[in-house]
């Protein structure tokens, strides 16, 4: 329960601050977390589970910010010409 509640921490930082980045570090405690603790299946199963889950959020936010970044004007700024 508390690995859910931490991915959702992850995510919620990660759109506010709209730094997928930091959501995707998230990946090392699951990972490392998933292998220290081997022995136990349903930890496993959850990590795996969680693991898949914030990549595919990630993958979403990275994808939604690149797609916003693609469709913005280019600002016309009097010390910068823009004309190629």
């Amino acid at each position: 329960m508390i690995l859910v509640v931490a991915l959702l921490v992850y995510f919620f930082v990660a759109v506010m601050e709209r730094n997928p980045a930091f959501g995707i570090v998230f990946l090392w405690p699951l990972l490392a977390i998933k292998a220290e603790q081997a022995e136990f299946p349903a930890i496993v199963t959850t990590c795996n589970i969680l693991i898949s889950a914030n990549s595919i959020l990630m993958g979403g936010l990275m994808a939604k910010y690149w797609h916003e970044g693609a469709n913005t004007k280019q600002i016309d700024h009097p010390h910068i010409k823009t004309n190629f």
